[in-house]
């Protein structure tokens, strides 16, 4: 499977999981600070996504290997939670039931719903974590003039003061 497909797969599912929790939201507010955690995580998820897709092709082999693995594992427990909360969700088919009484959680299962969320919430953290493309970002926006300046040799400056140096001689503005 490419990229493309399992980054479209994750988020069609991520955001099947997020219609659901909202559904959760007003149940009671322990539940609702959960909820809004999911979608905060989710959001940044979206974002480290479209990244993978546009980054791609700049990846080694060996790297897209490890994402690749890496985005099936979040697909599964996306697929995971999601079934998880559908059991948890009651639904009503009565023609003649309100759009609030189509979906409502089953009082009984109030029990399952917190460690369910916090095992979502655990779940997307540590995705976030082994994912992050933060040192690619790094390497790839290091600026040309910095990489001159800490290649020229100043006998009397330590390596990080001539980083300083590159980066002050450069100003605020980057390329």
């Amino acid at each position: 499977m490419d990229i493309a497909g399992v980054v479209l797969a994750v988020l069609s599912e991520g955001d099947r999981l997020v219609a659901l929790v909202i559904t959760l939201k007003d149940a009671r507010s322990e539940i609702e600070d959960r909820v809004a955690k999911i979608q905060s995580h989710w959001v940044r998820t979206q974002a480290q996504l479209d990244f993978a897709k546009r980054a791609w092709i700049g990846l080694s082999k060996d790297h897209r290997t490890i994402q690749l693995s890496t985005l099936k594992r979040l697909q599964s427990k996306v697929e995971s939670a999601e079934h998880r909360i559908q059991g948890l969700i009651g639904k009503q088919t009565r023609a003649t039931a309100t759009p609030d009484q189509k979906l409502k959680i089953k009082r009984m299962k109030y029990l399952f719903v917190k460690p369910c969320l916090d095992s979502v919430i655990d779940d997307l953290v540590q995705w976030q974590t082994l994912y992050d493309p933060t040192f690619y970002l790094m390497m790839k926006i290091a600026s040309p003039i910095i990489d001159a300046e800490l290649q020229r040799k100043d006998p009397g400056a330590s390596r990080e003061a001539n980083c300083c140096a590159a980066i002050s001689k450069k100003g605020p503005e980057r390329p």
